[in-house]
Order: C-alpha cells, then structure tokens, then sequence
C-alpha cells in the first residue's frame, strides 16, 4: 500500500511516519559504519616516507673521487657554472682527501669557475679535489667521517675541529732565480664547543707542496712544514673529523650549526674497507718489480681510450691468457713444442691487433720501446714463464687504465693500461690496508643508516656523490657490489632517490668483477 493508494487519512500519516523513522535508522547506521571506517583509518600507523617525501634526490656514482667536481658545480656543459657558497660538505670517507692541488697560472682560485674546462684544474687527483673546490668559496665547514677501522690515525679523539687557512707563496724551481706560485695551507686546532664557540688548543702549523727540488726526499711526503708569515693566506673554512660512531648523535645535536646555506653528501666506498688490488698477484708470486716491467711492456701496446674501450681490451688479455693456460708450456719438456704454441698464439693476437681490435693500439709507439710486433712478442714470451697460479691470478685482476684519459688535466694524470692493480702496492704507500668481513659491513651499514636518519629532515643533502674507488685499487673487490647497494638502501631512509651511473665508471654500472663473471 503506498499514499497513492492510501484511502484513509490516519493509514496514510501511519505509514509515513513508519517510514520516516526507517530512513532515520538506515541514516545513523550509515554515519556510524562511516565513522567507525574513518577513525580505523586514522589509527591506522602512518608511512614516514609517505607523509614526509619530497622530490628524489639525485645520487652520482662514479669511479675516481675527484670526478665529484662536476657534479659539486653542476656542470653538463661548457655553460657558466650556477654559484654555490658555504655550504656543508659531509664527507663520508676512509680517507680524509685534503691534498693540497698544483697551482696553475689558469688555476680558478679565490673565483667561481667560469666553465667546464676550468673543473680540470680541481680535478688533478684523487685527494686534492675537497681543498680545490674550498679555494672556489663552495664550503664554509667540511665535516669527515671517518672509520673505527682508522682510529690510529686519530689518537684517542672520536672528534677534532681546525680551521683551515688557505694561501699561496713563491718558491724556488729548477731554473735558478725562477720562482713559481705554489698554495699552502695553516691550520690552528679548535675544542669544539656549543655552536659557534671555539677554543683553540694549540698553536698554528703550516705546509706547503714540495718543489721539483724536493719531490725525491720521501721526508716530505706530507708537504714541508714553513713559517706561517710564508704563507700568505687569503681564505679559510672550518675542518672537522667525527668518529661514525658519534656521528648521527652529533647532526641530531647541532642540526643548526651544520645546515649553513646547504649540504652535499658525498661517500667513498672505501669507508667499508681500503685494500690493495694488487695482493692476489703478488701472493701468487709476482713481485714488485716483474709487475712494473710486464706493465711497462703492455702499455705501449694497448691504449684504450674509454671505459669500453678498456673492457673489450680486458676480454681480449683474458682470451689470450685462456690460450697460454690451455697450452700449459711449463708442465712440457720440449722447448720446440713450447715455441710452436708461442708462434701460434703470436700469429693469432697479431692478426686481431691488426684488424677487429686496431682501435685499442697506441697510436705512437716510443722509439726506446721498439716496433709493435717486438712489444708483442715481448709481452708473449714474458706471459709464457707464468705458472698456473700467476696466470690464474692475472686472469683475476685482469687489464686497465690506471686513470680515465677522459678526466683532469693531461698535464698531471698521465694514464696507462696496465694490470688492473689500483695505484698502491703495499711495500709502496703510506695508504693504510683494513679487510673487512660481511658481519662488519653489515654493522657499519647500520651505523651509516643512523647517520643519514640524523640527517633527515632539516639536514637533508641537495645532492649525494658516491665515489667506487674500485679503479684505484682501495674497495674491497669483492664486496664492491654490497657495500654499494647497502650504501644505496641507506640513502633510501633519508628520501627518494634518482640514480645516476657515470659512463666511465670500472666495469660499468655491474663494476669490475662482476663485469668478468666473478662475482
């Protein structure tokens, strides 16, 4: 029955009010079922990462420490550099990389880089780059974080603050009465104290490189200690070292004090771990000076250009040792026989020099070094004495560039491709060797991931720099490929990340080992 059909006035407000009051329930039912849903969702935990994302974070990695320098300035192009001043540097690091840099007539000093080709004169080595980029005004504070593993280099403090003066004097070169600008640096020791407050705690010392005179005497490895009235300085910016380990308690404390004008993070894999690249060759018997000899034969033979260049000349050094270890001349008596597989193997790599693999040949072969074809079978015969252990372990740390041609000034990173056996052995640097285990990288993870937590959100980086330092020998090898993504997964607890692999990066975006299958 509906009030269409309703024939008496009492059925038909009865059965609207029925109806009424049905709405009404249907009504409140809703609103608290409603409601109910609402405040589950309220109470429901909320994801950080959501609430708090902004844009992703660009993260650079690259192979050598001073290609940070165009990512620092932002270069893509020759165009002019945008300015940056006084921001933070946080340097995550096994090393401290606070060389001093060559000076130059064109060296941008006290000035904003004009361009791109003038980056080069910051980028003349793996540890001078931080200074060079100082001398532009980029940084106001540089803070290090360095290793437990480093504690010897650091007496018994979890944490040092000096301020760095920056400068320049004339010093005396070969020619007599000739003198050439050089930089220098004073630094004076601060108590690091509540914000800005210092006390300093001993007195002045300053340096400077040493001269071409002076480049032999190993007593100034460290540069040459001067008066501080030689050193006429003209800027300076704070310095500090902080254990890891305190590292996160002191951003969450000083937040302040650290933000200036902005930040960049920049980490070095070598935190993990700083190894020699060349232990497996010379545990299996090379020594250091059979290692120089074979690597001054091959890189008047081979000189690739670029990082793919570099591996297709490694896949053709692997072939070749594949040939020698099948021939395996030192297990047989007869020498012809040991000749006949030299010849063959001789002819074989010939023909592929000459033809498929022209293009990784050096163009000019030094006249002291004699023709190609006598480099080559230099390089042959030399391989031939190898007994399996040496082959294998060459095989292992494979053929390289000791330094990307496409990089820094020409003038003072001359490269060649040898073993693949970084720049130190450990009879020939001061660099300190630590090899770590899995169960350390793992507790060295969760200290950094505390760091980076410290850092979010008033601290939080306009870009990361991620340096290999796999070309260079110091990364473990081994777990280059885990240390990077641990790195990369703790990055990802501060915010996004927008990934960025350098083309000229060891190995490319897989790195080196994995490159070759062995890892």
């Amino acid at each position: 029955m509906s009030l269409r059909t309703c024939r008496l006035k009492s059925q038909c407000v009865l059965y609207s009010i029925v109806l009424a009051m049905l709405v009404v329930v249907f009504w409140k039912v809703y609103i608290v079922n409603n409601s109910m849903h609402t405040r589950r969702s309220l109470l429901e935990p909320i994801d950080d990462e959501f609430l708090f994302a902004g844009p992703p974070i660009d993260v650079f990695i690259f192979e050598e420490h001073h290609e940070a320098i165009p990512y620092w300035f932002n270069s893509s192009s020759s165009d002019q550099l945008t300015e940056k001043k006084g921001l933070t540097l946080i340097h995550i690091d096994g090393h401290g990389d606070m060389g001093l840099p060559q000076s130059f007539r064109k060296f941008p000093y006290l000035r904003w880089p004009q361009n791109r080709k003038e980056l080069d004169f910051y980028m003349q080595a793996n540890d001078v780059f931080i200074m060079s980029a100082a001398m532009s005004g980029m940084f106001s504070k540089v803070i290090w974080i360095w290793p437990l593993w480093d504690q010897k280099n650091h007496e018994d403090k979890p944490r040092d603050l000096v301020q760095i003066d920056i400068g320049w004097l004339m010093v005396d070169t070969l020619i007599p009465k000739l003198k050439r600008r050089a930089f220098c640096f004073c630094y004076k020791s601060l108590n690091p104290g509540p914000s800005d407050t210092y006390t300093v705690r001993k007195k002045d010392e300053c340096r400077r490189l040493p001269t071409s005179l002076e480049n032999d005497n190993e007593n100034y490895s460290e540069g040459v200690v001067i008066d501080r009235k030689m050193c006429n300085t003209e800027m300076s910016f704070y310095h500090e070292e902080i254990r890891e380990d305190v590292a996160a308690d002191i951003f969450l404390r000083d937040t302040e004090y650290y933000k200036e004008n902005g930040v960049i993070l920049d980490i070095d894999e070598d935190f993990y771990g700083c190894t020699f690249a060349s232990r497996p060759l010379l545990n299996a018997g090379f020594t250091d000076k059979e290692l120089d000899a074979f690597n001054e034969i091959i890189s008047v033979i081979l000189c690739p250009y670029n990082a793919k260049e570099e591996k297709e000349a490694d896949s053709m050094m692997s072939l070749l040792l594949d040939d020698v270890i099948s021939a395996d001349c030192l297990k047989k008596k007869s020498d012809v026989g040991c000749q006949q597989e030299e010849d063959h193997i001789y002819d074989k790599f010939k023909k592929i020099l000459q033809t498929s693999k022209k293009h990784l040949t050096c163009g000019k072969t030094p006249i002291k070094a004699g023709n190609p074809e006598e480099q080559l079978r230099k390089l042959l015969h030399t391989i031939m004495t190898w007994n399996q252990r040496q082959l294998s372990a060459a095989k292992k740390v494979g053929f390289c560039s000791t330094t990307s041609k496409a990089r820094g000034l020409d003038m003072t990173k001359g490269s060649q491709f040898h073993f693949c056996m970084g720049a130190n052995t450990p009879n020939r640097t001061m660099v300190r060797e630590h090899n770590t285990t899995i169960s350390e990288i793992n507790s060295r993870t969760t200290r950094l991931k505390n760091i980076v937590k410290a850092l979010k959100p008033n601290l939080l980086p306009n870009i990361v720099t991620l340096c290999r330092s796999s070309r260079d020998g110091y990364v473990p090898r081994e777990f280059q490929n885990k240390i990077e993504n641990d790195i990369i997964e703790s990055l990802k607890v501060m915010s996004p990340l927008q990934l960025h692999f350098d083309e000229e990066l060891l190995g490319g975006k897989d790195g080196w080992l994995r490159s070759k299958g062995l890892s």
